[in-house]
């Protein structure tokens, strides 16, 4: 049959998941099967005329419709639909199952366009609890819900998702006025009022009494104020009810179902609701289901797996050569973690509600999605309230509490709401998702918005691709109401991708949003060339409100950022400028304490200019008490403190405010600490943050004025000591006076390259003049180490110790932590005259390892022990010889571009071959367990027997070869070729 072809040939990894999918629900375990086309309790439908009974696994095949004409009463186990499966539109239906599976080439019809499911009707698919889920039955743990491979249609009687108050409703209220008439809403549905509180509380549920025009009765009195800090802000009041629902028949978290649409694109959701579905806990770490090398289930692990979503668009592809799939005027309700989802799909999700959900309400998932949020709205989001990174070595994000999550640029944001969001009410984090069996996720160039900046490459890294659209959104009533985290930085960009750091896009932009009555406005981090437009940020009623726009807490947002006509009102600090980089902040309105907050750069310079129309305002009096005899416009206020992450001597960066607006003309703004006899250190100081320290301050700059260091080292604090014609101004807390000259020119964001590494100027001896070996151990505590090796010193960027001399050595050997650990190893052209050998230790944890050595010099062996766990090590940009030992667990090796040899060890790895100079030897490589990622065209390629291995070719070179597998030349065919 048609049904029977191959599916996804070309993607062994969708194929897989097909596969998984398709065996929850076997047809040939089928208990009841349709013979006929006709109506679900018809006798002649069903094979020997037995209708489908408690606990039945059912099969619609390919070319029969069988429509469910009313409440079906029995809980089915399964349901495989290769045909199509309808349901009436004008009577109440429900259809009861614990796993509803369909095929590529089926049809699922609740409602058409044309004819929608009636108003005075419903029609439900409730997803039955039939006791626990088991291993023995679903590996993956994937079914208890819908997993919809096919086409599907969905429409619900049409209603209006969303209005806002034109009157602020009030505790004690009986009934709500709205901006105009809904469509749809009738007595008896659940509405939502969005709460205004900045501790992301005082939403309220009400039910619909009586509909008159604009007016809506409630059937009981309000129990909180949803107030407004301006007359022209209104709060939002959204439908929860829809006269389609999926739903679970158990709401405990580890018994609901969930609805997964996967690889399709042929759907149309409109006006349904998703409600207690789920399973995914965003309140805690991710657990998939894992087996052992035996293929054994290991007890206590798949407690909480990922991807068990209320709505859920499963790598339906990122290319827009077909229209995307669409959801429209649906409900998700009541959601553990993640509630509409776009996983390396092409989605539009438009005029949506998402109400108490976990994690995120709206998400993309890998980072490469495209498609639309649009017009929708996301009240309530509970979550960890934690950094977007705390999890980030797990590939496990969004957990904070969000409105809406984007892991990448490609999805058009428009026109949204978020309110209530214990995290951020919309964040972009664009970092790359890492997948067992696809690698990092890249951008396809295609979807960029210029196609010729990519300069010819199919893909760009997730990391430096311009923002889609995104503009029109709102964010209120949150702890924080938006922020950027990774953006176009070189930050979350691998080694392999930085030769494309020199692609040039144009400027992000984020426009015309407002936030307001949120604790915190925006928060910038590791965000490079991004542009804000026509934002208006308003502070909570209460003056509780404690920065507008933060920009300075984070060290690495630099390049290029252009603030325009930004409106900061009722917040302690109105704006706390970026420290690094190029910075134009053109006009804008502002009433704070303090409206601009300035500290001194951290990294690189930084040229940063006040230009166009400026409305400065004192804040009401209402909001700060007597506010107007503190108030600032400008606070100048270095920290000096030494800091992690802080360049050397960065007191000495080079720095130019400039004020040319209103009084001013191409004036400079100075810290007071930049007089000419200003000491900027009395006395050591201690480190900002003592438990992740930065470098210390030599003791050549204790107790001497910037007069003193210009004259020693032709330095002082900021680049230029204040001039004489620096004067105090009102409401400034520093001097204005006339610009420094001579400084030098200023790279914004320098490309990642070999001579990145920081300086230090004092090394140590090693303590034991006779070893021979020098023994390195990695931070207890694991996370994140940068290395080089050069001119023989060790040095160590990423950690408090001053660099290593090597001379001497033969043998440097580095052990990790028993932590998950990322490490950067960078092996320089001149290591030194005695260096002959590097080891590195991964130990235990999930560790990423990365070697770099662009030179044939030096170090005669280069050896990696991922050890436990299920690590990365990748060489692919290491130019030598190289040993690469997985150890246990399930390990990714990537070879160097010379010769390499390759140990899996135990556990189910993953070989990377790649289009190299090099010859990998697989050492211990497992037919039928282990897996092969060819990165390299298949043109050309064949296999050679050499006593007993098997020499893989292209053309006439040498790429691998299989040692001792000669025996197993037809599996290892199959893999490759």
């Amino acid at each position: 049959m048609a049904m029977e072809m191959p599916v996804h040939p070309n993607d062994p990894v969708l194929q897989e998941e097909h596969v998984a999918a398709m065996q929850l629900a076997a047809p040939e375990e089928a208990t009841h099967v349709a013979v006929a086309s006709g109506v679900w309790s018809s006798e002649s439908t069903w094979r020997d005329g037995r209708i489908p009974d408690e606990a039945s696994r059912v099969h619609i095949p390919h070319g029969l419709t069988v429509e469910i004409g009313n409440r079906l009463q029995p809980s089915l186990k399964t349901l495989l639909v290769n045909g199509t499966l309808r349901f009436a539109t004008a009577v109440d239906t429900e259809l009861k199952v614990d796993t509803l599976v369909t095929t590529p080439g089926s049809r699922l019809e609740i409602g058409t366009a044309s004819d929608t499911i009636r108003s005075d009707a419903t029609a439900r698919i409730v997803f039955a609890d039939l006791g626990p889920l088991q291993i023995s039955e679903d590996p993956g743990l994937v079914g208890r819900g819908a997993i919809l491979h096919g086409t599907t249609v969905i429409h619900g009687s049409a209603k209006t998702s969303a209005l806002t108050a034109s009157v602020d409703p009030l505790r004690g209220d009986k009934s709500l006025t709205l901006s105009e008439a809904p469509t749809g809403w009738r007595a008896g549905d659940r509405l939502v009022i969005a709460g205004t509180n900045p501790d992301a509380d005082g939403d309220e549920i009400v039910i619909v009494k009586s509909v008159d025009g604009n007016q809506i009765k409630l059937d009981r009195a309000l129990s909180f104020n949803h107030q407004t800090p301006r007359e022209d802000l209104k709060v939002h009041i959204a439908n929860l009810t829809r006269n389609v629902v999926f739903t679970s028949e158990n709401t405990a978290l580890d018994r609901r179902g969930h609805v997964m649409f996967m690889h399709s694109r042929d759907v149309h959701v409109a006006n349904a609701s998703f409600r207690d579905l789920g399973r995914t806990n965003k309140l805690k770490p991710l657990d998939d289901p894992y087996f052992d090398d035996e293929g054994a289930f290991v007890e206590e692990t798949g407690r909480n797996p990922g991807g068990r979503y209320s709505v859920h668009f499963h790598r339906n592809g990122v290319d827009r050569d077909r229209p995307p799939a669409v959801v429209i005027g649906s409900v998700v309700d009541g959601n553990p973690g993640w509630g509409f989802v776009n996983h390396s799909s092409y989605v539009d999700f438009i005029d949506n509600v998402a109400y108490d959900v976990t994690g995120a309400a709206f998400s993309t998932e890998a980072g490469d999605e495209v498609g639309s949020f649009q017009n929708n709205v996301a009240i309530r989001m509970h979550g960890t309230g934690d950094e977007p990174i705390s999890r980030q070595e797990d590939g496990d994000f969004g957990h904070a509490g969000d409105g809406f999550w984007l892991q990448g640029p490609g999805v058009r944001v428009l026109d949204n709401v978020a309110a209530g969001a214990k995290g951020s009410g919309l964040i972009v984090y664009a970092e790359p998702l890492f997948e067992d069996g696809l690698g990092i996720t890249t951008f396809p160039s295609a979807n960029l918005p210029e196609t010729e900046d990519a300069n010819g490459a199919l893909n760009v890294p997730v990391s430096l691709a311009p923002l889609a659209p995104f503009r029109g959104n709102e964010s209120y009533g949150s702890v924080l109401g938006a922020q950027v985290y990774y953006h176009r930085t070189f930050i979350t960009i691998e080694e392999e991708q930085e030769e494309q750091a020199g692609l040039s896009f144009a400027p992000s932009q984020i426009e015309d949003m407002d936030l307001w009555s949120n604790a915190n406005g925006m928060r910038v981090n590791y965000a490079v060339d991004t542009d804000f437009r026509d934002l208006r940020i308003v502070g909570p009623a209460d003056g509780s409100g404690d920065t507008g726009f933060d920009a300075s807490s984070n060290l690495y947002n630099r390049g290029t950022h252009n603030y325009e006509n930004l409106r900061v009102e009722d917040y302690d600090v109105g704006f706390s400028l970026p420290r690094s980089g190029r910075v134009e902040v053109n006009g804008g309105a502002f009433s704070n304490l303090t409206d601009f907050y300035i500290t001194e750069p951290r990294q690189l310079g930084r040229r940063l200019r006040f230009s166009g129309d400026f409305r400065f305002k004192d804040p009401a009096p209402e909001v700060f008490d007597e506010a107007s005899n503190d108030r600032l416009y400008f606070e100048m206020d270095p920290e000096l403190a030494p800091a992690a992450d802080s360049a050397n001597e960065h007191f000495f960066l080079d720095d130019q405010v400039v004020l040319d607006f209103g009084p001013y003309s191409n004036q400079q703004l100075y810290f007071y600490e930049q007089l000419d006899r200003h000491v900027l250190f009395p006395k050591p100081p201690k480190q900002l943050t003592p438990d992740d320290p930065g470098p210390t301050i030599g003791e050549e700059f204790i107790g001497v004025s910037n007069e003193v260091l210009d004259r020693r080292f032709g330095r002082s604090f900021g680049g230029a000591m204040a001039p004489d014609d620096a004067r105090e101004q009102s409401r400034i807390h520093g001097l204005v006076g006339s610009p420094a000259s001579g400084l030098p020119e200023l790279v914004p964001n320098p490309l990642p390259g070999d001579d990145d590494d920081e300086q230090f100027e004092d090394t140590f001896e090693i303590d034991d003049e006779e070893s021979r070996v020098f023994e390195l151990g990695l931070p207890d505590e694991g996370g994140t180490t940068k290395l080089s090796v050069r001119k023989g010193l060790l040095v160590q960027r990423s950690l408090d110790r001053e660099p290593v001399q090597l001379d001497g050595m033969e043998e440097l050997a580095i052990f990790g932590s028993e932590r998950r650990e990322r490490v950067r190893l960078r092996i320089n052209r001149r290591v030194g005259d005695d260096l002959e050998e590097v080891t590195l230790f991964g130990e235990s944890g999930n560790d990423h390892i990365t070697l770099l050595k662009k030179h044939d010099n030096g170090v005669d062996l280069m050896a990696v022990d991922g050890g436990d766990g299920n690590d990365r090590l990748d060489a692919s940009r290491f130019h030598g010889f190289v040993e690469l030992e997985g150890g246990a667990g399930r390990d990714r090796l990537i070879g160097g571009d010379m010769e390499s040899e390759l140990w899996g060890g135990a556990g189910r790895d993953t070989f990377v071959l790649s289009k190299t100079d090099g010859l990998h030897s697989l050492m211990d490589f497992t037919p039928g367990q282990d897996r092969l990622r060819l990165d390299l065209p298949q043109a050309g390629l064949r296999f050679e027997r050499h006593d007993d291995d098997l020499w893989l070719l292209m053309r006439q070179s040498a790429v691998a070869v299989f040692v001792g597998l000669a025996d197993q030349r037809e599996a290892i065919e199959a893999l490759v070729l």
